[in-house]
C-alpha cells in the first residue's frame, strides 16, 4: 500500500513536471516566433527600401538623357564602362532586394508557425540576398558617382576610394556579427536566449 501510494505520487509528480515543461515549451515558442517575426518584418522593411531606392535609380540615371538629336531618350553616359556596371549593379540590387521581399511575401502564406526550421530556412535566405543586395547598391553607388564626375578625375577617385571604404567595414562587421546571427538562429528552439549585441 505505501509503495502504491509513492508511485502514484511519483507519477502524479511526473505527470505535474511534464505539464509544466510543455508549458515553458510553448511559452518558449511563442517568444520565438515573435523574435522571428520581428527580425523578419526589419528584413522586409530593409528589402523594401532597397528595391525602391534602386528603382527610383534605375529610371533617374547617372549623367541624365539626350534631349534631342538622333538618340532623344537614350542615357547621355550609355558609352561608358563605369555607366554600364551602374546598371548591371543597380539591377543586381534590385533582383535581390525584390527576390527577398518575395521570399517574405509568399512565406506569410505557405509556413505554419510551428514549423520553425522552415522558417529559419526563409531568414537565412532572405539574410542572403538583403546581403548581396546592399553591397550591390553600393557598387552602384560607386560607379554611378565615378561616370558622373569622370570629368574631374582627382575628386572621382578620391569620392571611389571614401565610397569603397564600406566594402572593409562591411567584412569586418560581417566577420564579428555573422557567428552570432546564426548562433541565434540555430538555438532558436533551445530555451537560452541569446544575446544578439
Amino acid at each position: 500500500m505505501v509503495n502504491r501510494r509513492k508511485r502514484l505520487r511519483k507519477e502524479e509528480l511526473e505527470k505535474a513536471f511534464n505539464l509544466h515543461s510543455g508549458i515553458k515549451r510553448k511559452q518558449h515558442q511563442k517568444e520565438t516566433m515573435d523574435r522571428i517575426k520581428e527580425v523578419s518584418t526589419i528584413h522586409l522593411l530593409v528589402a523594401t527600401l532597397i528595391a525602391t531606392v534602386t528603382f527610383a535609380a534605375g529610371f533617374t540615371l547617372p549623367g541624365g538623357y539626350n534631349t534631342d538629336g538622333p538618340h532623344k531618350g537614350m542615357a547621355t553616359l550609355i558609352r561608358r564602362s563605369a555607366f554600364i556596371a551602374f546598371v548591371v549593379s543597380n539591377s543586381v540590387a534590385m533582383i535581390f532586394s525584390t527576390f527577398a521581399v518575395f521570399i517574405h511575401f509568399w512565406s506569410n502564406f505557405i509556413i505554419k508557425d510551428d514549423n520553425q526550421d522552415v522558417i529559419k530556412q526563409f531568414i537565412l535566405t532572405t539574410i542572403r540576398c538583403t546581403f548581396f543586395a546592399i553591397i550591390a547598391m553600393m557598387v552602384a553607388f560607386v560607379t554611378g558617382t565615378y561616370a558622373v564626375l569622370s570629368h574631374s578625375r582627382g575628386l572621382a577617385i578620391f569620392l571611389c576610394v571614401l565610397n569603397c571604404s564600406f566594402f572593409p567595414l562591411c567584412v569586418y562587421i560581417f566577420r564579428k556579427m555573422r557567428k552570432r546571427v546564426i548562433y541565434g538562429l540555430k538555438n532558436l528552439n533551445s530555451p537560452c536566449q541569446c544575446d544578439y549585441g
